[in-house]
């Protein structure tokens, strides 16, 4: 039954757990396994309470990851045979990583050196 949903968050994020409202009922979802761009974030098993209603939500965490895209690879549900369902996810962590482009970094080192190169100046007439 592996069913594999891959979630785009928009832009590369720093993300350090998940929180999932589940479905009640034998189709609500019960293991799965978390993948990010950079590697597998574990495997994981809901509340066996958790097909009840109503449904409190449920906090899987795991290290720190710089991602843009998660997959959830659904292993096991309560028992129903056609489809697993939930009824939301929603990722916590950080702030958004920040990558500086080249051409701003070339362009601070420029800055730099031609401040450094006034201040020598300086230096040697006085």
């Amino acid at each position: 039954m592996p069913a594999w949903n891959t979630v785009d968050l928009g832009s590369v994020v720093n993300i350090t757990r998940m929180v999932v409202w589940n479905q009640a009922g034998s189709a609500s979802l019960n293991t799965f396994g978390l993948e990010s761009d950079v590697g597998s974030l574990g495997s994981y098993a809901m509340d066996p309470n958790s097909q009840d209603s109503p449904q409190p939500p449920s906090v899987f965490s795991f290290s720190a990851v710089n991602t843009r895209y998660i997959t959830m690879n659904i292993t096991s549900n309560f028992g129903y045979q056609d489809g697993t369902m939930l009824n939301e996810v929603a990722f916590e962590g950080g702030s958004v990583s920040v990558v500086p482009e080249p051409a701003s970094v070339v362009l601070v080192a420029t800055g730099l050196l031609g401040v450094f190169g006034v201040a020598r100046r300086r230096q040697r007439r006085a």
